[in-house]
């Protein structure tokens, strides 16, 4: 693990040593770890609003609960004593987090996950047996199709969202200088990309 000391901590902004104050450094930790935790809270409400869909909804977010919460608290210890993080479990936080936006994005805005949670209605309204894939328990449906309604976000769904780009920034930032170009890079194309989508109709 790579470590820096109160006095010789990196100036995150620039990505090169500062030989002062560790502040604009730990800034960045606290910040880190507040929007980390904000997000695995908000997903503890999530879990609760989901839990019609089932116990495999439910335990995913539960999981994703426990990642965040364990990573804000991750890098709350090490704003505290001012140790840097070790830059690739770093890099794995930034790959679960933008996991979890792109999963957000393709829930709300494209029907890949509804074919997962079809819930067969029959003729008198009562839900058939025999509905589709693991999350299919209490998914809303329309009443003449197994294809099941897409739901809005809602303010939680944003909220958790927000606060996990705010944690992509932050871990983006903590990484080495030549890392952290390559992966700005990477989330700029993959953002173009998911612009090109929307503008197309596969997204949206």
């Amino acid at each position: 693990m790579t470590i820096a000391t109160h006095g010789t901590a990196p100036d995150i902004a620039s990505g090169t040593p500062a030989g002062g104050s560790a502040a604009p450094f730990r800034r960045w930790l606290w910040g880190g770890a507040l929007a980390a935790l904000t997000a695995g809270a908000l997903h503890v409400v999530a879990a609760f609003d989901h839990a019609h869909h089932g116990d495999v909804v439910v335990g995913f977010f539960l999981l994703t609960v426990l990642a965040q919460v364990g990573g804000g608290l991750f890098l709350a210890l090490h704003a505290w004593t001012g140790l840097l993080p070790d830059r690739r479990l770093v890099l794995a936080g930034l790959v679960g987090t933008v996991g979890l936006i792109a999963l957000f994005v393709v829930a709300y805005s494209t029907d890949l996950l509804g074919s997962y949670t079809a819930v067969q209605v029959g003729a008198h309204g009562d839900h058939a047996a025999h509905a589709s894939g693991p999350f299919a328990a209490g998914l809303p449906t329309r009443n003449d199709t197994l294809t099941g309604v897409r739901e809005a976000p809602g303010v939680v769904g944003l909220l958790t969202v927000g606060a996990e780009l705010v944690t992509t920034l932050v871990l983006v930032a903590l990484l080495p200088r030549t890392w952290r170009s390559r992966v700005t890079n990477l989330l700029s194309a993959l953002a173009a990309l998911a612009w090109v989508l929307w503008f197309t109709g596969v997204i949206g």
